[in-house]
């Protein structure tokens, strides 16, 4: 990780006019207070309003001997082009009234920080890009107006690419409505299609006479019921993995004709009933 410097011990002015005093334990207290998981404080221009864009976020704070360093995260290649470029090379920062919350950390172009010793910052390339180094001091102010041109251009583009990121993540949405919509058609045609084979493979256990027409609608409910598990099982060895409703059909198609059973059953008789051929014999 790649610091950069932010403060150092000693008396300084502050933008107030007011001498503010730096030691070691108050580096140490700045150091400890700072919980990017409660509150990031950001890198801006400058010392802005709180509605100011931020242009990367402190990660996290360390004190180096009397210099109070800094690591930062999310920098955008713009800022790191100005930065190397000497638009602006100098480093302050701002703190919460109690003078150990770190508020925001300020590159300074043309403006002299208040605290002065510190080294220029520079933008490391390759894989630390959201990482700050530092070069060789470099105190031009001529870049000021030039620099400043820089800034608005910069703040232009970054509106810029949050419209496109907005306009980017509406459509991402749409997509994702449309896909869930054509997901659930589809399930609704399949539901369709399962219900229709079902209905088919039911009316001809009907004609059939497997099973009884009063017996059609609990059948045709676990049926469906048993379709929609998807399950395999196989229950006999070697006779291969079959879903649970081919197995519920495949033992109705195997019950007997219950219009041969009908034929073959013994008819019903009334142990009251008088036959007239008992009586004719014996009259």
């Amino acid at each position: 990780m790649k610091w950069i410097d932010i403060c150092r011990t000693g008396t300084w002015k502050a933008k107030s006019g007011k001498n503010v005093t730096f030691s070691e334990a108050d580096l140490d207290a700045i150091v400890t207070a700072y919980n990017p998981d409660e509150r990031e404080a950001p890198l801006v221009f400058g010392h802005p309003a709180e509605d100011d864009p931020a242009y990367g976020w402190v990660t996290t704070l360390r004190r180096s001997g009397q210099v109070l360093q800094a690591a930062f995260r999310q920098v955008p290649e713009a800022v790191k082009t100005l930065v190397n470029a000497g638009h602006y090379k100098k480093i302050s920062l701002a703190l919460m009234p109690d003078k150990k919350t770190l508020r925001h950390v300020g590159l300074l172009g043309a403006t002299q920080p208040a605290v002065s010793g510190l080294t220029s910052a520079k933008f490391a390339g390759g894989d630390a890009g959201e990482i700050i180094e530092f070069s060789g001091p470099d105190n031009d102010a001529g870049r000021k107006g030039k620099t400043e041109m820089d800034v608005e251009e910069l703040k232009k583009q970054l509106k810029e690419e949050q419209a496109a990121r907005a306009i980017a993540e509406q459509a991402a949405q749409a997509a994702k409505t449309e896909a869930e919509q054509s997901a659930a058609e589809l399930a609704a045609v399949r539901d369709r299609q399962t219900a229709a084979e079902i209905d088919a493979r039911l009316g001809k256990l009907v004609s059939e006479n497997r099973i009884l027409p009063g017996d059609k609608p609990a059948v045709r409910a676990v049926a469906l019921a048993l379709e929609k598990s998807g399950e395999e099982i196989e229950l006999s060895a070697g006779a291969g993995k079959k879903t649970m409703t081919d197995h519920l059909f495949g033992f109705l198609s195997a019950l007997p004709d219950r219009g041969m059973l009908a034929e073959f059953s013994a008819p019903e008789t009334d142990e009251n009933t008088i036959d007239t051929a008992d009586i004719n014999t014996y009259c």
